[in-house]
């Protein structure tokens, strides 16, 4: 009997390999929450498709992109948080946000989703 439970889990764990192959499905469901100067962002991170972190990129629609993480133009959040907070934004401008998974074997094509600053 004990041999039989063995294999079972053996079998389990090489089907959770084979759920891994292949690039992850790309973000879903990002959410942008103005308050003040700052945007908190959040999305969806599928699961079962072997992603370590989400990238994510912010773009301004005059000066471009935007560092996030100097000396990079992202910031790389590990897959235990899909929430990310920005601050000290412009107010009257347009951003773009955009976020790509990255994976064990291979990375998402990117998600961009656009939000406005305003004050009210």
């Amino acid at each position: 009997m004990e041999l039989i439970y063995i294999l079972i889990i053996l079998s389990v764990d090489f089907l959770s390999v084979m759920l891994v192959t292949g690039k992850p499905d790309p973000p879903k469901d990002i959410k942008i929450h103005v308050i003040g100067d700052e945007a908190n962002i959040s999305w969806i991170i599928p699961s079962n498709q072997g992603v370590t972190y989400s990238r994510i990129y912010l773009s301004h629609s005059k000066e471009g992109d935007l560092y996030l993480s100097s000396p990079r133009k992202y910031k790389d959040i590990p897959v235990t948080t899909s929430i990310f907070e920005i601050a000290k934004l412009k107010m009257c401008s347009t951003y773009s946000v955009k976020i790509q998974f990255l994976g064990t074997s291979g990375n998402s094509e990117s998600t961009t989703q656009k939000f406005w600053m305003t004050s009210e």
